[in-house]
């Protein structure tokens, strides 16, 4: 855990655009302890979980909804 705050950290103090630590920390790869945003996986082990946080964190938008629930206005 002390890698992944790390990593964050450093990011944000070197100042990296956000889609560029977004895409970092959705396409990390390699050993949780080596590269910290690799430790994104072990805290959110489905594609569901890394859904809903993405865009809860970084698009302001809940999708918890949509497991359950079609979009009322969509015709799927």
């Amino acid at each position: 855990v002390q890698a992944y705050y790390g990593w964050i950290r450093d990011q944000v103090a070197d100042n990296l655009p956000w889609d560029k630590l977004v895409y970092e920390l959705v396409t990390a790869s390699g050993s949780t302890f080596e590269n910290g945003a690799a430790n994104f996986y072990a805290l959110h082990q489905s594609p569901e979980e890394m859904a809903e946080t993405v865009s809860q964190a970084f698009m302001g938008l809940s999708i918890n909804c949509a497991k359950c629930h079609n979009h009322p206005l969509e015709k799927w």
